[in-house]
This record gives C-alpha cells, sequence and structure tokens, in this order.
C-alpha cells in the first residue's frame, strides 16, 4: 500500500460519513487552534482519494464559490477542524488508497485510543470492529485484542458492559457505577434483578459510603448466583424449561465464559436466577404430578408448617427425612439403605411440600415404620437405634412443650395481675391531682416512656384501655395527652413496661415495677397467681373430656364451644378501661 505525504488546503477534504467520534470539545479544541496558530499542524491528517460514490454529495452540499473536495478525511478530524479555526491555508496529509472496511476499522482503532474514551465508548468501538471486519468477516475477540494490543478477557469485559440497562449506563455516566461494578451487574442477565442489584450497590449508607468492589462481588454472587450443585432438577435435563435447554450447556452457565467469570471459583454456577426458578418450578410441578400418579400422601399448608416450624433444622416433627443423613442410623441417608425394602414392603414416601422453600417436596417416613422396614431388612441394631432416639425426641418434646406451657401460665398470671392492679389503680386514683404543674411534669414522663414502645406492644396497650380501632401508637399518646389523670398513665406504663416473664431471670427480677404497684394498691399476688392456675387447669379438663366425647360423637366437641382459648380472671376487664 502506497502512502504519500501532501501539503494540502483544508477545503480540498471532504469529512468522512463513518467517524466514531461525533462528539468535540469546544474548549479543548479552541486551544488546539491556539497551538496549529503557534507552530503548525504537527501530525498529519490521513486521507484516501475521493470515493465516487461521494462526489454527488461534496457537489451538492458545497458552499458557493468554494472548490471541490479531492480527498475523504479518514482520521484527524480534530486537527481538520483546529486547523480551519486557526485560517491554515495548508495542512500536511498523508494519502492512501484505501477501502471502506479498511478506513472504518483505522477509524474504530484510533478512536479506541483516545485519552477521553469511557468505559461505554470503547465497548461500543469494539463491537463496531467485531461488526465490520474485512471483506466483510467478523472479527473474533481474539483478533479484536490483537489489533488494538489488549487481552482476550479485557475484550470480554469491556463488550459484556453493552449488557447494562439504560438506567445503569446512566449512572456509569454521572460517576456513580464505575466500569468494575458496571461489569458485575453486566452479568445479570434478568433486567428486574440488575436494576435492583443496582440500587442495592449504589446505595449510600452512612456518611455517603456505598459498597467497595470486593462487598459489590459477594453481594452479586451470593445473592444474584446459584450453584448448580444445589438444583432439585437434572442440569443436563434438556426438556424441563424446553425454551432454556441443559444447564450444562447454557450461555449464562459461568464456566460458558471463563475470562468473564475469572472471580467465580465454580465454573457450574447460574447467573440467571428467573430461569433457575423456572426450573425448579417444572421440577416440583413434575414431582408432585409423579407423585399423585403413584398415589402418595402429599402434605401442604398449615399442616407442613406445623410439621416444620424451623426454616433452620430441616427437621420434620414426627417424621424421619429420607435423603438427610442426619435423620439415619448410619452415615449413608434412609433412601439408600431402604431403597429395595421399601419396594418389597410396596411402601411409599410421605411427601411434605416444605413451607420453607418454595417447590421443595421432603420425602418422609414415621420413625416407626422405618424401625419396621430396618427390621424386616435384618437390621436390629438400626432398628433399635432408631426406636431409642424417637422415645428420646418424644420425652424432649413432651418436657418442651410442658416447659412452654409453664413459661405460657406464668406470663399469664403476670398480665393477669397488670389487669386487676390497673383497676385498682384507677379506683383509687381517680380525680386524685398532684397540681397541673407536676401533672404536666408527670404527663410528659409517660409520653416519653409510651413515644419508645413499638407497635405491638402499643396495641395491647389500647386493647386493654378500650380505645377501638386505632392506629395503635398514635392511640396510646392520644390517651396519655388528654387523661385527667396522667399519674395513674405512668403507672400503667411502668407495669406494662416489666409484665413480661423471664424464665432465665431470678424470679420476680424482670417483675419488681408490676408487683410494688400491686403491692401498694393492696392487690393480692398470691390470689391471682392461684386463681389463674385454677382456670387453666379447668380449661385443660373441659379440653379432654371434649376429645374423649368427640372420639364418639364428633358434633361433642362443637356443642361443647371449647376452643382451647385461655380464660380470663374478669370475663369483660377491659369494658371498665379508657375513661380516665
Amino acid at each position: 500500500m502506497t502512502t504519500e505525504l501532501i501539503q494540502i488546503a483544508p477545503s480540498l477534504i471532504a469529512p468522512s460519513l463513518t467517524n466514531p467520534r461525533k462528539t468535540f470539545n469546544v474548549e479543548r479544541l479552541a486551544e488546539l487552534a491556539e497551538s496549529i496558530r503557534t507552530s503548525g499542524v504537527h501530525s498529519p491528517l490521513l486521507l484516501r482519494p475521493l470515493p465516487a460514490d461521494r462526489l454527488q454529495d461534496t457537489f451538492t452540499h458545497r458552499a458557493a464559490g468554494a472548490d471541490l473536495p479531492t480527498y475523504e478525511l479518514v482520521t484527524g478530524e480534530r486537527r481538520l477542524r483546529a486547523s480551519i479555526m486557526a485560517e491554515q491555508a495548508m495542512v500536511p496529509a498523508l494519502v492512501r488508497n484505501l477501502t471502506d472496511d479498511e478506513v472504518l476499522e483505522i477509524q474504530i482503532i484510533e478512536n479506541l485510543q483516545r485519552d477521553d474514551l469511557s468505559e461505554l465508548e470503547e465497548a461500543e468501538g469494539y463491537e463496531m470492529l467485531m461488526q465490520h471486519g474485512l471483506d466483510g468477516q467478523r472479527l473474533t475477540v481474539d483478533q479484536v485484542g490483537a489489533k488494538i494490543g489488549k487481552s482476550r478477557s479485557y475484550v470480554y469485559a469491556r463488550l459484556k458492559l453493552l449488557d447494562l440497562s439504560d438506567t445503569a449506563r446512566k449512572s456509569m455516566h454521572e460517576g456513580k457505577l464505575d466500569a468494575s461494578k458496571g461489569l458485575l451487574l453486566a452479568r445479570i442477565p434478568d433486567a428486574k434483578l440488575q436494576l435492583k442489584a443496582l440500587k442495592e450497590i449504589t446505595h449510600e449508607g452512612y456518611a455517603g459510603r456505598t459498597m467497595s468492589y470486593r462487598e459489590a462481588a459477594d453481594h452479586v454472587q451470593k445473592n444474584y448466583m446459584l450453584r448448580l450443585a444445589d438444583a432439585r432438577f437434572s442440569i443436563k435435563a434438556v426438556d424441563l424449561v424446553p425454551a432454556a435447554g441443559a444447564c450444562n450447556a447454557c450461555p449464562k452457565r459461568t464456566g460458558a465464559n471463563p475470562d468473564l467469570f475469572s472471580d467465580v471459583k465454580s465454573a457450574d454456577v447460574c447467573t440467571d436466577p428467573p430461569c433457575f426458578a423456572s426450573k425448579e418450578d417444572a421440577h416440583s410441578a413434575q414431582q408432585r404430578a409423579d407423585a399423585v400418579a403413584r398415589g402418595q400422601t402429599i402434605i401442604d399448608g398449615r399442616e407442613a408448617k406445623a410439621l416444620m416450624p424451623n426454616s433452620w433444622s430441616g427437621r420434620v416433627e414426627g417424621y424421619l427425612c429420607l435423603d438427610d443423613p442426619r435423620d439415619s442410623p448410619t452415615d449413608k441417608p434412609l433412601r439408600s439403605l431402604l431403597a429395595k425394602q421399601m419396594v418389597a414392603n410396596d411402601v411409599q414416601p410421605v411427601l411434605v411440600a416444605n413451607p420453607h422453600k418454595k417447590g421443595e417436596l421432603v420425602a418422609v417416613l414415621p420413625a416407626d415404620k422405618v424401625a419396621e422396614l430396618l427390621k424386616a431388612k435384618g437390621d436390629t441394631k438400626a432398628a433399635d437405634k432408631i426406636a431409642n432416639e424417637t422415645q428420646q425426641d418424644e420425652k424432649q418434646r413432651l418436657a418442651h412443650e410442658k416447659k412452654e406451657a409453664e413459661n405460657a401460665l406464668e406470663a399469664e398470671w403476670r398480665w393477669a395481675l397488670l389487669e386487676a392492679t390497673w383497676l385498682k389503680v384507677q379506683a383509687e386514683s381517680q380525680g386524685n391531682s398532684s397540681g397541673p404543674k407536676l401533672d404536666e411534669v408527670t404527663r410528659h414522663m409517660a409520653l416519653k416512656r409510651a413515644d419508645g414502645m413499638n407497635q405491638d406492644n402499643a396495641k395491647k396497650l389500647t386493647k386493654l384501655l378500650g380505645l377501638g380501632k386505632v392506629a395503635p401508637k398514635d392511640g396510646l399518646l392520644d390517651w396519655i395527652r388528654t387523661t385527667t389523670n396522667p399519674g395513674a398513665a405512668l403507672l400503667l406504663l411502668l407495669m406494662f413496661s416489666e409484665v413480661e416473664y423471664m424464665h432465665w431471670r431470678p424470679d420476680g427480677e424482670s417483675n419488681r415495677g408490676l408487683f410494688l404497684v400491686a403491692e401498694a394498691f393492696g392487690v393480692d399476688r398470691a390470689a391471682i397467681e392461684a386463681q389463674t392456675r385454677a382456670n387453666t387447669r379447668a380449661a385443660k379438663s373441659t379440653e379432654k373430656k371434649a376429645a374423649k366425647a368427640s372420639s364418639t360423637d364428633p358434633s361433642a366437641a362443637q356443642a361443647s364451644g371449647v376452643r382451647g382459648g385461655k380464660v380470663r380472671i374478669s370475663a369483660n376487664v377491659t369494658g371498665h378501661f379508657g375513661a380516665s
């Protein structure tokens, strides 16, 4: 390719129609013009002979009397514009015979070498370079990297920024998001999740601080990436969600592009949570359909919640999990121990819909059935171990229930003591005022106590005071502001703040304020406790009788009206409150 160095008038040069650079800083352009005016153009422009297809537009749009352009600009538009501003008669230029593809490639590469190029502009340049390879052949990432002197992973990372949403791009333009954090977001293929992660990463905390790159990377990996090893479905399944295909061949899997996910240790990580969730849903639906076809029992809803009250333990009350080694007498899950015996005895596992993990069905068997199957298998030692552990678990459960019932009873009689004492406080302090000034001090103290109360506690007091359906805290504060007896209100708040039963503290230590007020107003604490315990025993006795009757006559329990509720000391204590 021959190159000719010439001196040429700027008017004979037609601007390029394909230059990627569309904006020019006016101030910096003026600075360059002043430099050229002083010492001339130091770097020649790059031109090519004007292509035939440009003759018409250059002739039509030229100024009246102006010379017709004979060359087309390839690179150096800033220098050309500044030279015209500096009123230069001639500028140096190199002339080459270049094809359209060669021109575009040269322009893109030169544009990518600008000092003020943003990361997004850089990414757009790489994309253009890939799309407009020579002879119509799309360039590969490796070829682009070789042309610009950058690594394969660097080019991939920049190109990935083009997957950012408009909102994320705006954040980058505004300087709220840098390229490294932007890449973390760009790797999230779901637009809604990407926006959610953007808000979390750019959220300004104390003193305007946002997440560091390391914090942001950890956050995205923990919340927006899923280990395929933890999937309940087969990652090789092609037809589970036909539109998605198999996970192990998915381009959204980290292993499909190791250059882009070099910071993620595993190759089997899904970056598309919605797709992952759709496969879990499809898998669960298929599981349920298969279970129904086999005639298996599926426990769902409230019953499942009662069997699995805790998300952290994974235990199913009264059952043993077939796939959890913790429920096995050996280091192998029960399913592997009993698979053949279950088939021989025609035993189907019960499926419990995990209330803490959407779509998960936990396969279980009653503990006694597991022991029976182990004995049938000839493993008496394992069967005895299961039976012993089950017996111990039952003892612990009963002991726990007994302790919980005792704690509830302790809490109940303390509340009953508060109710009874409050009645006495109102009755004996009605109309007793300490004087306007002291009343306002007392009211202020009561308001301060109430203002620090949460909504649930405020709701208990508004119910006790019979304030009706009001916003709990606002209703309580309004009552304190308007009551004619702020001293009584303060005593009520003191009792309430110390009414909770704390079984881990010495008896009475956490309830001293309540006990002091009750004693001051002559309320018999021991009598209240005895009455509460007697009422609880009577309620339990009635429940047992109803349960016994229902075993022979199902309508008996309904007729008895027993619902297992607590029996109060007064039939309608709250009806007397709220007048003060």
